[in-house]
């Protein structure tokens, strides 16, 4: 199946998915799930999904393949860690663009069967525009995810993204993140509130009226600090490369006065006032 969340950045997204996830990491007996228990990857308790995948594992070594048994079935672009009778266990890495099957032009991973995918920014690489096709190999992940036992949860800022994914999937609403403390300020757990629509109808038309009908609300609760299982500056590499490769930190301070042409000349190439066409949406480069 796939889950589509939705909420704009700093609502929540990163540290839901690593709520949801923490438990299969850990490998656990017993599940837990959401209040009204809509969310259908959370039915299997995380000990019987790994067991399946390996059992799967198996059936497919069986006929002559070679494949490892995975320690858990959690893959992701995210960055997600707890720790198991005192042992650190990370989720297993899976970037956006190396989602996909088979492609003898690009490189692709493969998660266990099974598994759970969880696929943060999805806008990054399923953009919603119509004029813009999705590689082979990414539409034929959308469509035959479940042939592999895949549940694909998608997070994203906006709420359309692909026709392939947002046509065959649930759509869950990120209202509202509230953090429970103790009397010392410790976070003791974090609570979601969830509006799941059944397909992407129901959403576009709650969007056009805001009716409730359209939707069910539930609430998903972690506990403990969730912030102890991710990072929520997990980005942050891009800018400190960036300004490593382009002589540090700018600090270029602002010219107030600017008293002749060739001073007006340097304003003007520094903030031109259309981008530069490689920096153009659309553009080649």
């Amino acid at each position: 199946m796939i889950y589509y969340f939705i909420k704009q950045s700093g609502g929540g997204k990163s540290a839901l998915a690593t709520a949801f996830m923490t438990q299969f990491m850990e490998v656990q007996n017993t599940v837990n799930r959401d209040t009204k228990e809509l969310l259908g990857f959370l039915e299997m308790t995380p000990r019987d999904r790994l067991k399946l995948s390996h059992k799967l594992t198996d059936y497919f070594n069986a006929k002559g393949y070679n494949f490892k048994k995975a320690e858990h079935t959690v893959w992701s672009n995210l960055g997600m860690w707890t720790r198991r009778f005192g042992k650190e266990i990370t989720n297993y890495d899976m970037p956006l663009h190396r989602v996909g099957l088979y492609d003898k032009k690009y490189v692709t991973w493969t998660p266990a069967p099974g598994g759970i995918v969880i696929m943060d920014e999805m806008q990054e690489v399923a953009d919603g525009r119509d004029s813009m096709s999705l590689p082979t190999r990414t539409s034929a992940y959308a469509q035959l995810h479940r042939k592999w036992r895949l549940d694909l949860l998608l997070f994203s800022q906006r709420d359309k993204v692909d026709k392939q994914f947002r046509e065959n999937c649930k759509i869950i609403l990120i209202t509202d993140m509230k953090h429970k403390t103790d009397k010392y300020g410790f976070i003791v757990s974090t609570t979601w509130t969830l509006l799941v629509f059944e397909d992407f109808r129901y959403y576009e038309a709650y969007k056009g009226s805001m009716n409730s009908k359209y939707y069910k609300e539930t609430k998903y609760t972690f506990y403990g600090c969730i912030f102890d299982h991710y990072d929520s500056h997990e980005g942050e590499e891009y800018f400190a490369e960036c300004a490593a490769k382009h002589g540090g930190i700018s600090l270029r301070k602002a010219e107030k006065k600017r008293t002749t042409r060739e001073d007006f000349n340097k304003f003007v190439t520094n903030h031109p006032y259309t981008a530069p066409s490689e920096y153009r949406k659309g553009a080649k480069k």
